[in-house]
């Protein structure tokens, strides 16, 4: 499978114009990574995840009565630099 293919939406269309067909793979992703990702993209779309922005204002609202809360032990946080 070529990278390019997971930027496919449902219809084959191009879901942005101009991306390059030759997009190598980052090497935060190993293959089989990228092909479950990819095989979640082409059954959902991109639907689920910009629900998500779609209702961030009720987010916002159900979320306040968390906001003096203190993240306990266990929490992780990834991160990832251009340099990869």
């Amino acid at each position: 499978m070529r990278p390019a293919q997971v930027l496919t939406g449902h219809s084959g269309g191009r879901v942005q114009k101009g991306l390059p067909d030759d997009i190598s793979r980052s090497s935060l992703l190993t293959q089989e990574d990228l092909e479950y990702y990819a095989s979640r993209f082409r059954k959902t779309g991109f639907a689920p995840g910009l629900n998500w922005y779609r209702n961030i204002s009720r987010n916002w609202v159900e979320a306040a009565e968390y906001h003096e809360r203190k993240a306990g032990r266990g929490q992780l946080a990834t991160a990832a630099t251009a340099k990869c």
